[in-house]
């Protein structure tokens, strides 16, 4: 999980989600897959997630959003750092700050296959420099 946001451009990353998240919004945190947590003019939270298209109201303030993370559960939910660490610890996937882990197939269409590494992410740039990826037939990341 992420609150160093400050660097992002949060309208380049809504740019292709305007459809769905047409308020005026503040980027606040984001996830290692990409999900974005953003601060509605009213202070609520929505969460951004990118791998089923959604767009969730998730707390109702920013303050009890960062309440809600001192439950690890609502920390698995939200930014899955068990499958973040599953990552780095298998694959040497550890996204940076310019950096998540995304899939070709969305995670939401991807058939379970437990013995299948096509199914695994990978870590990407969007920075100005050349993409650094692992290859991997089933996945493409995120680009921040």
């Amino acid at each position: 999980m992420s609150f160093e946001t400050e660097h992002l451009d949060a309208n380049r990353l809504l740019e292709q989600w305007r459809w769905l998240c047409t308020e005026s919004v503040t980027l606040i945190a984001r996830s290692g897959f990409g999900d974005l947590f953003l601060r509605t003019v009213e202070d609520k939270v929505l969460c951004l997630n990118v791998g089923d298209g959604t767009l969730a109201e998730v707390a109702e303030s920013e303050s009890s959003f960062k309440d809600s993370l001192k439950h690890s559960t609502k920390r698995e939910l939200w930014f899955a750092e068990q499958q973040l660490e599953a990552f780095a610890d298998h694959d040497g996937l550890k996204p940076n700050g310019l950096q998540c882990i995304g899939f070709k197939v969305p995670v939401v269409f991807a058939e379970r296959n437990e013995g299948n590494p096509g199914n695994r992410g990978h870590a990407d740039s969007a920075g100005d420099g050349p993409l650094v990826c692992r290859s991997s037939p089933a996945t493409l990341c995120v680009v921040w």
